[in-house]
């Protein structure tokens, strides 16, 4: 069990963190009726989102990889917000702000998530046939998550 000040504090690219006990990482996110936080003692980025009706190809388009966009393309709606998620949890765990990298890395392998991107690890959440989620982090192995709805 970790003792300490959990004051929460925002570094520049908006990650929280706890400045009174830097050994915890933490990610939040929320959409819909979930809320969801990871815990790891390395960086972690955590996202969710329903599939809400959106001009899905228009912002694949706009905001992703070429690779990414042609996986849009290919297998529509789903993969959208699979990569979307995978994207913002990758963003998240770096601490680098959304959206200014959004469209300079990939996410997509071979038309599916990619387990590795950047030397962090990628993985897929099943939470709710209307939702995706994904988690980013250095060990996976080691991080713990905890969705409410």
């Amino acid at each position: 069990m970790v003792a300490g000040d959990f004051t929460v504090a925002v570094a520049k690219g908006g990650k929280p963190y706890f400045p009174h006990c830097p050994q915890v990482h933490f990610s939040i996110s929320h959409s819909g009726e979930y809320w969801a936080v990871a815990f790891s003692s390395l960086p972690v980025g955590l996202d969710i989102q329903r599939h809400e009706q959106r001009d899905y190809l228009s912002l694949a388009k706009r905001w992703y990889h070429p690779q990414e966009y042609a996986a849009v393309e290919q297998y529509g709606k789903q993969c959208f917000f699979d990569i979307w998620c995978a994207k913002e949890s990758r963003i998240k765990c770096g601490g680098t702000g959304f959206p200014a990298l959004f469209p300079t890395f990939s996410v997509v392998e071979k038309g599916a998530i990619a387990a590795v991107v950047e030397d962090w690890q990628i993985k897929p959440l099943n939470i709710d046939a209307d939702y995706s989620a994904c988690l980013c982090g250095q060990q996976l192995g080691r991080v713990n998550v905890c969705l409410v709805f």
